[in-house]
């Protein structure tokens, strides 16, 4: 058969296209690793976009979002949209990895990652179950080591040609003042939107244009080396225009925003999002300090202490007010002081009044027993926004303390299944309270703490001995807490993968990344005995056919063979780090999986040197005798 050339550019195109798709395929959906807790969904299912062009979402009012693989709108409400809610990074819109994303149990999804201009961006869409709002977090990440700066685009078109809005100024445009917009289209057939964009204070504005069917938000954004920002959107759609200016007027920020933790609220960038410190909900006035009562009477003045004597699990306290933020009454009526280097004490405070003095004139002493709340003015000195407060411990009595977490300084030992871990602060992000169930009793959970380390490791566990010595930076003091009273220590965001190291999984869901320490194994089969080198091997499988009998495992070498038969060995070693050296039981592993060995490239897959040919040497010129003249 012959074949022309075009035919065959066209089969190198088809190849070329197959082998991008297979290698596009091999990803799936899924959060990633070792992420800040709280700026990934869990996921709970995956959502294909190949079986079906768009995932439908519905908010309170029964607002329908039609969400496709770009993680815009497709029409929304009775054509509200024709593709809304698009995010473009110099040009090119966002589009999610192998047409897939995933759900958690409450059914936010959640699309990505996306390469672009060296960033990685996410996009977590939410409609509401108890209001008529839709929500977009745009996460991206900058994980480079320079400071990136890009155009991002936010852009919507709707249905019909835009002949009516009204910003929440009141102006049919969107001002410099404005931070929400409603737009209704020519037709009567369209459903009216409502475009919550910025707020007031926010750390950054976009430039908002309105033109045609196009409602376009235009940020230049700078993100910092191995920074992440997030930008914030609400969408509403609503037939009656009065109940979008409704929305606008008593807008509940607050509300939208707080299953987010406080951490994750902090990185948005293009909305105000307020924030909590360790639970603390602290409201805050731009003009006056604030005092809330009990009985829920709120008064504005300005409070006279000089400093608040409590009594604190440090002992007693005398705060100064230049120190503090506010103060918030908790469960059990606690009271949770916040400073304003964003630690927070718990404690009592007996016998102590609150001096306001008022606008109007006169001076009020408030027993602090009376006062459900209290807070400084936002200032300068006291801002609104929190940067990182670095290592802290997070108590369940409601305090949050920072930590020196140099290795003389703190001594940390954990047991584990794999026995004993001394712990260096360097190398951990976090240790966090067991969330986890086990399988098969969904009541029980395995270990009271789950340590995090940098480079993707989770050993859950508890600590070895039943008080913890604690280096707090307030004061210079040391601290006895008990191990059951830590809900949180937070040592560092800055996670580390290793995408050459080995993965244990074990069978109470801890997950070993590092190195293993064997030189190789040999495995018993029916038809005689295989040598297991580690350089040859892919994956093991280990699953145990009864509680008494031994692992059967399954091997996965790199050539694609498989075995299946008893290791010589009922433990296996492992290296995490430098300094952490573990002997797994193989009864309690789940699966080894090895890094894919880099490709080397193979000299005989060069093209052949080209050596041009030599230039020829020019001599004296040469007379034709016979030629023309």
């Amino acid at each position: 058969m012959h074949f022309g050339k075009t035919n065959v550019r066209f089969i190198q195109v088809v190849t070329i296209a197959v082998f991008i798709g297979s290698l596009w395929g091999l990803a799936s959906a899924g959060p990633p690793a070792g992420k800040k807790p709280g700026l990934h969904i869990k996921q709970a299912s995956t959502v294909n976009f190949r079986s079906s062009s768009y995932h439908i979402m519905y908010d309170s009012s029964g607002g329908k979002w039609d969400i496709q693989t770009y993680g815009s709108v497709y029409r929304g409400t009775s054509y509200s949209y024709s593709g809304g809610m698009y995010l473009q990074i110099q040009g090119s819109n966002f589009q999610s990895l192998n047409y897939q994303g995933w759900k958690n149990s409450e059914g936010e999804l959640e699309l990505g990652p996306w390469k672009r201009n060296n960033l990685v961006i996410y996009r977590r869409i939410k409609a509401y179950k108890k209001y008529p709002f839709a929500r977009w977090l745009d996460i991206i990440e900058n994980p480079t080591s320079a400071t990136i700066k890009v155009p991002i685009a936010m852009y919507s078109n709707v249905r019909y040609s835009v002949t009516q809005s009204k910003s929440n100024s009141g102006a049919r445009t969107f001002g410099p003042k404005d931070w929400a917009i409603w737009t209704k289209g020519s037709s009567s057939r369209s459903t009216p939107s409502l475009h919550v964009i910025t707020s007031p204070e926010a750390k950054i504005r976009p430039t908002v244009s309105v033109s045609s069917s196009q409602i376009y938000a235009r940020y230049n954004l700078t993100i910092p080396a191995g920074k992440t920002v997030v930008l914030c959107h609400f969408e509403s759609q609503n037939r009656d225009t009065s109940k979008l200016e409704a929305l606008m007027k008593n807008f509940p920020r607050k509300e939208l925003l707080k299953d987010l933790p406080a951490s994750v609220r902090g990185l948005i960038v293009n909305m105000k999002a307020g924030g909590s410190i360790a639970g603390v909900e602290l409201e805050r006035h731009a003009k006056s300090d604030r005092v809330l009562l009990a009985g829920g009477d709120l008064m504005l003045g300005t409070i006279d202490n000089k400093s608040f004597k409590v009594s604190t699990l440090l002992g007693e306290m005398d705060i100064p007010g230049d120190k503090l933020l506010g103060m918030v009454r908790g469960k059990g009526g606690q009271l949770r002081f916040v400073l304003s280097n964003g630690q927070v004490i718990g404690g009592s405070a007996k016998d102590v009044k609150l001096d306001l003095d008022l606008p109007s004139g006169g001076e009020l002493a408030i027993p602090l027993e009376k006062v459900k709340s209290w807070s400084y003015r936002i200032s300068k000195e006291k801002p609104d926004n929190f940067e990182t407060i670095g290592a802290y411990v997070s108590l369940d009595s409601g305090d949050l303390l920072t930590m020196k977490t140099d290795d003389k300084a703190m001594k940390l030992r954990f047991t584990s299944l794999c026995g004993p871990i001394d712990l260096t602060p360097g190398d951990l992000l976090e240790i966090n309270r067991n969330s986890r169930k086990d399988e098969k009793d969904k009541k029980s959970k395995k270990g009271a703490h789950v340590i995090s380390f940098a480079n993707g490791t989770e050993i859950s566990g508890d600590f070895e001995s039943e008080k913890l010595t604690l280096p707090l930076t307030l004061g210079g003091k040391k601290v006895d807490v008990s191990r059951d009273k830590v809900d949180l220590m937070f040592f560092s965001e800055d996670d580390k993968p290793d995408p050459l190291a080995t993965v244990l999984t074990l069978e109470n869901a801890d997950k070993l990344v590092g190195s293993l320490s064997d030189k190789g194994y040999r495995l018993k089969t029916d038809f005689g005995q295989a040598v297991i080198a580690l350089d040859k091997l892919r994956k093991i499988s280990f699953k145990k056919p009864k509680p008494e009998s031994p692992n059967i495992v399954t091997v996965e070498m790199l050539n694609g063979t498989i075995l299946r038969g008893v290791l010589d060995k009922d433990k296996i070693g492992f290296k995490i780090g430098k300094g952490i050296h573990l002997s797994v039981p193989t009864s309690k592993i789940q699966s080894m999986v090895r890094p894919e060995p880099e490709e080397k490239e193979d000299p005989a897959d060069k093209p052949p040197r080209i050596i041009p040919p030599p230039i020829p040497v020019l001599g004296p010129a040469i007379r034709i005798l016979n030629g023309p003249r």
